[in-house]
């Protein structure tokens, strides 16, 4: 990449232009050699800010290319497909990503402007902008916003899964009435025990060794169970 600036030094579109400073920056850093905790503590906080504004781009760059049909345009099913094949990458885990891009643009500002400038990450905008959709019928658009606000300056401070159990009562930023909140919570979770009941399976592969290797998803409860069980039959026996 930092040899497009190289071959077209001028005339190059901007977005590559900048791709490319930042490849070219990466490679002029060398080895890391800061052994400070406190100086890798505060990259590691920055090149994960750094992160999130290059999910954002990403995101930018998916919309845009949804918009112009390039997947039609190359032949493939969608837009997903198309820049799983180009990236070589899961097509599950881009039109994710696809889905998450569409979304943040019906939607305000905040969360991508949140994600743009680094202040939270693409997962966090993905339970923000579910929450949004999980509100209740006759929500403003106004309210909404408020809302989602709520949900950006939580985002700030807690973690992906944390911020996901918050958003199940997302509703209280405009409601004070907590009974209200709390069947809106329920009916939410009822929702998710429906949704990974319906995600439940299992399948076993004979290795052919003596060993079996399986995969398995269930709902958060039953495989608490299962852990618990396992965990007590792999124990190692007392003398």
């Amino acid at each position: 990449m930092t040899a497009l600036l190289d071959l077209a030094p001028t005339g190059t579109p901007p977005v590559l232009r900048s791709v490319a400073e930042m490849h070219r920056t990466l490679d002029e850093l060398g080895p890391i050699q800061e052994t400070a905790p406190t100086v890798l503590g505060e990259a590691l906080q920055q090149t994960r800010r750094l992160m999130s504004r290059l999910e954002s781009l990403k995101l930018d760059l998916l919309r845009a290319a949804d918009q112009a049909k390039a997947g039609a345009a190359s032949g493939m099913s969608d837009t997903g497909a198309w820049v799983a094949q180009l990236t070589r990458t899961d097509n599950a885990a881009e039109s994710r990503d696809l889905k998450l891009a569409r979304e943040l643009a019906q939607v305000s500002s905040p969360t991508r402007a949140a994600l743009a400038e680094g202040r939270i990450s693409a997962e966090h905008a993905n339970v923000i902008t579910n929450a949004r959709k999980q509100l209740p019928q006759g929500v403003t658009p106004e309210q909404a916003q408020v809302v989602e606000r709520a949900l950006v300056e939580k985002a700030t401070r807690l973690k992906p899964k944390q911020l996901r159990q918050e958003a199940r009562r997302a509703l209280a930023a405009i409601e004070p009435d907590e009974q209200i909140v709390d069947a809106h919570e329920h009916d939410l979770v009822r929702s998710e025990e429906e949704r990974a009941y319906q995600a439940t399976k299992l399948t076993l592969h004979d290795n052919g060794d003596g060993t079996i290797t399986g995969h398995f998803t269930v709902p958060t409860f039953q495989g608490l169970l299962l852990g618990k069980i396992l965990d007590t039959i792999s124990a190692p026996r007392r003398a």
